[in-house]
């Protein structure tokens, strides 16, 4: 079995041409293009070429017509040679006959697998670019995911950085809470300061006389609610920070009704001093003001 499209023009064109004067028929170009197609399903070579081939092919009929003649023998048994001859050349022809129908059959199967090879391929097709359409969907998805993931990042950013505003304004409001209780502290030790202050004050005044004790009593009364008030505020700590301006301004106040006592301490002395001179003392003399008083 020949291997038709393996054949080079000039091969394949002298194929043809057999198989056309087999069938009794005329190689032409026209003719010998249908038979290449029929052989070999391709045509090779330009129209110029395959005449060129099939003018080739009759020189080599002619030659070969020339060495089949017998020189020295009679007309009769040349034609009876000739008539062998032909009788070989059609038993030939019906092997090749039987070798192209099993061509054909061949070609048939071929053609059967190639139409389904392009199936095949047709739907390999279709499925590659249903992938293509998949793969595209599945970028963009990414892409969107990606933009969304980037989104979040900032957004984390975004809340860290609040966070870490907020973590320095609770150390700003801590040290402010701390310097406040460091303040409220002085605060009570400087009114606890001024008030040991006042009963020593009370108890200088105590040897002044009988009406200075009362109002020495009526002080150191005074004194233990003071501390009974100072204790409630101790109890309070958490609620002396938004009542520590009123704090601040009973410490000013009791700041300055002690100084009035010691005005007033000075001046009585001076009085009960002079009074003391005079060799008597007068009670109405010795009497402290009542806006002396912690509260």
């Amino acid at each position: 079995m020949q291997n038709y499209t393996a054949m080079t023009r000039r091969e394949l064109t002298f194929a043809a041409c057999d198989d056309l004067a087999a069938a009794g028929r005329k190689p032409s170009v026209n003719l010998v293009r249908e038979r290449t197609i029929a052989l070999a399903g391709i045509k090779r070579g330009s129209d110029g070429d395959v005449q060129t081939d099939i003018s080739e092919w009759f020189n080599a009929l002619f030659a070969l017509k020339r060495d089949m003649a017998i020189d020295g023998l009679p007309e009769s048994m040349t034609t009876q040679f000739r008539a062998v001859w032909r009788g070989a050349v059609e038993q030939a022809e019906v092997g090749l006959s039987r070798e192209r129908e099993l061509l054909a059959e061949e070609r048939a199967a071929g053609t059967v697998e190639v139409e389904r090879a392009r199936g095949i391929a047709a739907d390999l097709r279709h499925r590659l670019e249903l992938a293509d359409k998949a793969i595209l969907a599945r970028e963009e998805t990414i892409a969107r995911l990606d933009g969304a993931i980037g989104q979040a990042e900032a957004m984390v950013v975004q809340l860290n950085a609040r966070l870490g505003a907020k973590d320095e304004r609770i150390d700003a409001l801590s040290a402010e809470l701390a310097r406040k209780t460091a303040e409220q502290a002085a605060a009570f030790t400087e009114l606890d300061g001024a008030r040991r202050h006042a009963l020593l004050q009370i108890d200088q005044a105590r040897s002044e006389g009988r009406h200075w004790k009362e109002q020495c009593d009526i002080l150191s009364q005074e004194a233990r609610s003071s501390r009974t008030a100072a204790d409630t505020y101790r109890g309070k700590a958490g609620e002396l920070e938004a009542a520590l301006a009123g704090a601040n301004a009973r410490l000013d106040e009791v700041r300055q009704n002690l100084t009035e006592a010691h005005v007033e301490l000075r001046r009585l002395e001076e009085v009960n001093a002079s009074k003391g001179q005079r060799g008597g003392k007068n009670p109405r003399a010795l009497r402290v003001p009542k806006r002396i008083r912690l509260r």
